[in-house]
């Protein structure tokens, strides 16, 4: 196969494949969630999202005054990050438990077409 046709391939499968992965991680949302805006729910970019606000609202916790309207204000958010959490860790945990055997083919395969696509690019 022509190095062209090869890195056409491989980021052809690697684009689906990614989609697969993102459908199966994309879920309704937990009622918890719904605020009429909010139908659906990709359980990896949410705690991606609310690791990083977790990460944010913390300091006031670990560094700051625990006292006055804006540590009670940014403590409530990180009490509420913290609770979506854990929900969308128990949503992630059933998600991965359903769909195991897809997951790990669906990421293993990603891992060899990036390999291959990595190595036909060195050999141009």
């Amino acid at each position: 196969m022509k190095s062209d046709e090869l890195k056409y391939t491989c980021e052809s499968h690697i684009r689906d494949l990614e989609k697969k992965l993102n459908e199966i991680y994309t879920v309704d949302a937990p009622t918890e969630f719904k605020d009429g805006k909010v139908e659906k729910v990709n359980i990896l970019d949410e705690l991606s999202r609310n690791k990083t606000l977790e990460s944010i609202y913390s300091v006031v916790e670990a560094a700051g005054v625990h006292e006055g309207e804006v540590f009670s204000k940014y403590f409530g958010y990180l009490e509420n990050v913290r609770k979506s959490n854990k929900i969308i860790s128990e949503l992630q945990e059933k998600v991965e438990r359903e769909h195991a055997a897809d997951i790990k083919n669906i990421r293993l395969l990603i891992d060899v077409f990036k390999i291959k696509l990595n190595e036909s690019k060195r050999s141009l």
